[in-house]
């Protein structure tokens, strides 16, 4: 580009002085000629460049000149640059090296001449990469010569081969060739030498010398396995290569030994050695090993064997058990598992006792150079004598409880041991563990054993005998009713005589003589009635009166003490108003007043009784206070109390409750409900019917009757608020027949309270209907019932204590039914004295009711209308009977 504008530069000189020289020509002063002028200056595009040999790069192109001279291109050095083209200035490296290239242009007749150069460098040519055919060759010392083939170079230069380490291999230095020296690692180099066109080059490998292995070398066996005293056998070795020497080895000396070179073993003695063979390596072959192992074993011996297996010593004797076997020169010892029993000799085998019991002798003979150790063993059983033999005089006894007892004496036995007794059963007779002595306590029969015990000579020594055991009476009970007695009892042991009389003092073996008497004999059954006139409870107003009698029992060989037949009392005074209930296996009794001079007892004891006779004060003062004419029920596993009348003070004030009690157990309550919104007091009869807790009845005054019902005790729900029957209060309630019924109880009429006599039932609790409007029972009595479901049977205990004129009457009737409609007496009086207030329950399978008098017995029945009460006896004690 900047050779054209040169070119248009001079163009433009040109025209303008062809166009100055028109007329204006010969006004030109010729003297004076013309004079040159520089050009513009020239330059290269690059100053310096480098090139390859035989390389032609482009023009590197100039700028700048002036005027028309010519131009021509040159090299400072043909034989490293050469210019191919003077006019363009084309060029070829030739050689390696520097030269300098210059551009010039001829003066013309305005411009002066001009010049430029630039440098030029040659280098010489990479050549083309050598190349092994192998990288690494693996080859053994006795492999032949050989040469890796090469490949690659560039240009003349020579091929120069080297060795790293000619101790390992050679190499001709121009053919490459290869001789193997010795075993080990080394590197062939090569070199191409440069020439005027090509670098030197370079390449190697790695060349791996190693030696042979030899043949395999081997024992002919693995393992060897023999006696110490066996002669040592040859175990022959095979294999091996080269010129090597070959030497053995043994790992433990004090098993074998082995001759280093000739490889003979010597047995030692016990255990395990490595026999070891090594063929040391030559010029062309490693070292080769082989081993195998040789077990060297002591005989066993002969079998020990003792003469007794089990061996038996008293611990007054010594004794020795022979043996036979074994071998060898060992030592025998003796040794004991426990020298409490018994003691060994250690070298004799003598054998000491020391207490009785076993031990396990063991005799060792020790091991020898050819012999393992050898053990055997016998069991030592150190044994006390037996004792004389024990013996009671009779084998067995037959005794009677509350009689005077047989004795049985022991004799025999030996040593100082101590003599203790035993019974086998103690609940039907015990024993002094000392004296031997026996305590009757229930019939039965069990065994009575005697042992001498055991000292340091003699075994422990028994003796027994058998005991039987029998009641002449027991469980003897008197139970009095109005016209006559019963005695049950529930075991005899043979045929009694029963002896009675009104006479303290009577001599029985002239019972006749005395006031009164009479005489039964009882044998299999268990009851007795008394037909005696004179032993009853006669009716009383108010006093409770009786006849004194008395009652012996003969047995064949035992006459008893005198009964005085008593009848008992309780042990509380409870009066009218009390509760009675039967209640998770025991009777309950509670609550009640009584009348003290001007005072008024309100009682707040809880008591029960599992029996009916024997009484116990479960809590002296009850939470809910001293109070009677409450109802006492079980409901849902539970039993309440509700309502009733609460003493304040002793002077007969008194408040009416209707609040609610439950307890678990009849001995801790809680007040679950204060107010159950129902009026309850001493007018309310309650009864479980159908899932429910129900209550009836209405003060005398009330308009209406109303009914209601609970389910928990707490929450109260009127089920009927005007019931079909008048309004009454604490009506006999009782279910029969998945009815719900209600007899008597106690009505307003003409402003007076009187005893309605009339029977209503009712399916549901809610709607009743009359069902009698008039059963043969005395009005009077419907004041006070109570009806249980006994035997099959309805049966109402009814009584009143004063009539219609408020005249004392005591009297007292059982009605029964089938129906609950129709009723029928079946005995009247029944009790001594009747309360205005009955309580009563049903009970281990009889039926008891309490009068509520504050002095009163507890009556009870076992059908119905035959009534008792109990007489409290004193402890039967027999004594001989003088014959």
């Amino acid at each position: 580009m900047g050779q054209l504008r040169s070119f248009c530069y001079l163009v433009l000189l040109f025209l303008l002085t062809a166009c100055g020289g028109g007329s204006d020509a010969g006004n030109n002063d010729s003297s004076k000629g013309n004079s040159q002028v520089p050009q513009t200056a020239i330059s290269f595009a690059e100053t310096s460049i480098q090139i390859l040999v035989d390389e032609i790069p482009s023009v590197n192109k100039i700028s700048g000149s002036s005027g028309t001279g010519a131009i021509t291109f040159s090299s400072s050095d043909s034989s490293i640059v050469e210019v191919v083209n003077p006019q363009t200035g084309q060029i070829k490296g030739v050689g390696a090296g520097s030269a300098t290239i210059t551009v010039s242009k001829s003066a013309d007749a305005q411009y002066q001449s001009a010049s430029a150069s630039y440098s030029v460098e040659v280098n010489k040519r990479e050549q083309e990469p050598l190349l092994f055919d192998a990288g690494h060759v693996a080859k053994f010392v006795s492999d032949s010569n050989f040469t890796n083939p090469l490949n690659g170079g560039s240009g003349d230069g020579a091929f120069v081969f080297t060795s790293s380490n000619t101790g390992v291999a050679t190499v001709n230095s121009t053919s490459g060739e290869i001789q193997i020296i010795g075993a080990g690692q080394v590197e062939i180099s090569v070199t191409k030498h440069a020439d005027l066109k090509f670098k030197p080059a370079s390449a190697s490998f790695a060349l791996s010398i190693k030696k042979r292995e030899q043949t395999p070398l081997k024992f002919n066996y693995e393992t060897v396995n023999v006696f110490v005293d066996d002669s040592p056998a040859i175990n022959m070795l095979i294999g091996g290569s080269g010129t090597g020497s070959i030497s053995y080895s043994s790992s433990n000396p004090d098993v074998a030994t082995i001759n280093l070179t000739s490889g003979e073993v010597t047995f030692v003695g016990k255990g395990t050695t490595t026999i070891k063979a090594t063929k040391s390596a030559d010029g062309i072959y490693n070292s080769a090993e082989a081993s195998y192992s040789l077990t060297l074993n002591k005989r066993n011996q002969d079998d020990i064997v003792f003469e007794q297996d089990s061996l038996y010593i008293y611990l007054d004797e010594t004794k020795t058990n022979r043996y036979t076997g074994g071998s060898g020169e060992g030592k025998v010892t003796y040794s004991t598992s426990n020298a409490e029993v018994v003691l060994t000799h250690t070298f004799t085998g003598l054998l000491t006792p020391v207490k009785a019991g076993s031990a396990t002798i063991t005799l060792t003979k020790s091991g020898d150079t050819l012999y393992e150790p050898q053990t055997a063993q016998f069991t030592v059983n150190v044994t006390k004598k037996e004792q004389e033999p024990l013996s009671f005089q009779s084998s067995s006894l037959d005794l009677l409880i509350d009689t005077p007892i047989q004795s049985n004496p022991l004799s025999g036995g030996t040593g100082s041991g101590t003599i203790t007794y035993h019974s086998s059963d103690t609940s039907v007779v015990d024993v002094n563990s000392k004296t031997g002595k026996l305590t009757l306590l229930k019939d039965g029969v069990a065994t009575i054993s005697a042992t001498k015990a055991s000292d340091a000579l003699y075994n422990e020594s028994t003796a027994s005998y058998d005991v039987d055991i029998s009641y002449i009476l027991d469980e003897l009970s008197i139970a009095i009713s109005l016209t006559n007695a019963e005695l049950t009892w529930s075991k005899q042991s043979q045929q009694l005589e029963v002896y009675r009389s009104t006479d303290a003092n009577c001599d029985i073996t002239n019972y006749t003589a005395c006031d009164n008497s009479q005489m039964n004999i009882i044998s299999a059954q268990d009851a007795l009635p008394l037909q005696d006139g004179f032993i009853n409870i006669q009716r009383s107003k108010d006093t409770l009166e009786h006849q004194s009698a008395y009652i012996k029992i003969a047995h064949e060989d035992y006459i008893s003490n005198t009964i005085h037949v008593t009848p008992s009392l309780p042990p509380f005074k409870l009066g009218n108003g009390a509760q009675m209930v039967s209640f998770k296996g025991k009777l309950w009794l509670m609550g009640g007043e009584y009348y003290k001079g001007d005072d008024t007892i309100w009682q707040t004891g809880i008591w029960s009784s599992t029996d009916g006779i024997n009484w116990q004060l479960e809590v002296e003062k009850a939470p809910f206070q001293g109070r009677a004419h409450f109802e006492l029920i079980e409901f849902n596993e539970q039993l309440y109390l509700i309502g009733g009348e609460r003493g304040v003070g002793t002077s007969g004030a008194k408040v009416f409750e209707s609040d609610v009690w439950r307890s678990d157990d009849g001995v801790n309550w809680t007040l679950i409900q204060p107010t159950p919104g129902v009026y309850i007091g001493k007018v309310a009869s309650a009864i479980v019917f159908q899932g429910k807790l129900w209550l009836y009845g209405d003060s005398n005054s009330s308009e209406n009757s109303t009914i209601y019902s609970t389910e928990d005790g707490l929450n109260w729900t009127m089920q009927n608020s005007s019931a079909a029957y008048t309004p009454r209060s604490k009506p006999t309630l009782f279910v029969h027949n998945d009815h719900l019924w209600m007899y008597g109880g106690q009505v307003l009429e003409s402003n007076k309270a009187r005893a309605v006599n009339e029977i209503w039932s009712s399916e549901d609790g809610v709607n009743w209907r009359l069902r009698n409007a008039a059963p043969n029972i005395p009005n009077e009595y419907a004041k006070a019932s109570k009806v249980f479901n006994f035997n099959g049977k309805l049966w109402m205990i009814s009584g009143q204590a004063y009539n219609a004129n408020d005249s004392a009457v005591n009297g007292s009737a059982a009605y029964s039914s089938d129906n609950g409609i129709d009723w029928t007496i079946e005995a009247s009086p029944i009790i001594s004295r009747f309360n205005t207030y009955l309580t009563g329950a049903k009970f281990a399978d009889k039926l008891w009711i309490y009068s509520g008098w504050q002095d009163e017995y507890i009556w009870h029945s076992k059908d119905g209308k035959d009534w008792r009460t109990y007489v409290e006896l004193p402890q039967l004690e027999w004594s001989p009977r003088q014959k």
